[in-house]
């Protein structure tokens, strides 16, 4: 009884090895979705297809046995690029590549031992070119900023001659745009005339065409007259007073003391030209303590509130001790309230 159950079980593990091999084995066709880049031959070349920013995607039908099939597939990934360098031959701004050819020549993919069956598209126009290396002056764009730089080195491009040859005459040069940068610095330093800002180098190509050296300058410089001081007026003084205060006494200002006066303002050039007088607010506040001692001379300092969508500005030295000289008296009897 033993000896036919085990000569059962053999039996059937053999069918079933036998059955998985065949199931590896059976030769089938599939689809299967490759992104491709094309990677140059030589340290100078530049190739690139030429509809394609980057890498294409090709539908390839392959054929081959079942497990080597599974493998491929397991290689592909969602985010696998292949690099592909087939002959690409002589510079040409558009020359037509079968998509086999390039399929053909992605080693990873000729090491599973798949036929290509078809791709779709079946052909792709590509351009090659020739790197080229240019020396380019960095002159900042300062706008109407009143600002001296430091000397800037050339910077170092490596970039196609085809892109080089595009560029017109004002690219030749890189002329970064600093007004933002330079103004952003001094309102958060309005003490400092002395600026150092980092500033990245671009131009007006697509990224994946140019090398850039450096990619990155400090840009050293003095602003000459980014920052002034005015004066803005007449500004309109006012004063806070309690209800308790303002319902029994009177604010007497002693005479020649000046409730419109001009406010020296410092800050940016290009905010100073956008402050109005009436934007600013003069104020004095009266305490309810003072009502202790009626008649009695007090000083007080105007308070200046500039407004908020101008940061940069301040109240200059000049005008933070305005004085304002007065008293409180007591209404007349017909002016107070009724009890």
């Amino acid at each position: 009884m033993w000896a036919r159950l085990k000569s059962f079980f053999t039996v059937a593990l053999f069918t079933i090895l036998i059955w998985f091999a065949a199931d590896l084995n059976v030769s089938e066709p599939t689809s299967v979705t490759v992104n491709i880049r094309l990677k140059a031959n030589e340290p100078d070349q530049f190739v690139a297809f030429a509809d394609h920013a980057g890498p294409m995607t090709f539908v390839v039908e392959m054929h081959g046995l079942r497990v080597h099939l599974r493998k491929f597939e397991e290689m592909l990934g969602s985010d696998q690029v292949f690099d592909a360098s087939p002959e690409f031959g002589a510079s040409s701004p558009r020359k037509t590549m079968l998509s086999r050819d390039i399929i053909r020549s992605i080693r990873k993919i000729d090491s599973v031992r798949l036929r290509v069956r078809g791709v779709n598209p079946p052909n792709v126009d590509i351009r090659v070119d020739t790197f080229v290396n240019a020396d380019m002056p960095i002159e900042p764009d300062i706008g109407d900023l009143d600002v001296s730089l430091k000397p800037l080195a050339m910077a170092s491009v490596r970039l196609p001659s085809f892109a080089l040859e595009g560029l017109a005459d004002a690219d030749s040069v890189i002329r970064p745009d600093v007004k933002r940068l330079i103004r952003e610095y001094t309102l958060e330093n309005p003490e400092e005339s002395n600026f150092r800002i980092n500033v990245p180098l671009t131009l007006p190509l697509d990224p994946g065409l140019y090398d850039i050296t450096p990619r990155e300058i400090t840009l050293e410089g003095k602003v000459e007259s980014q920052t002034g001081t005015v004066a803005k007026g007449p500004v309109i003084v006012s004063f806070l007073i309690p209800d308790e205060v303002q319902k029994r006494f009177l604010v007497e200002v002693k005479e020649g003391t000046e409730l419109r006066p001009d406010v020296f303002i410092t800050g940016p050039k290009s905010q100073l030209d956008q402050l109005n007088p009436q934007d600013i607010v003069g104020l004095v506040e009266i305490r309810a303590a003072y009502m202790a001692v009626p008649g009695e001379e007090r000083s007080a300092t105007v308070r200046f509130v500039l407004p908020l969508d101008l940061p940069g500005l301040r109240v200059a030295p000049a005008s933070q001790n305005t004085i304002v000289d007065f008293k409180l008296v007591e209404r007349p009897r017909s002016q107070l309230p009724d009890p």
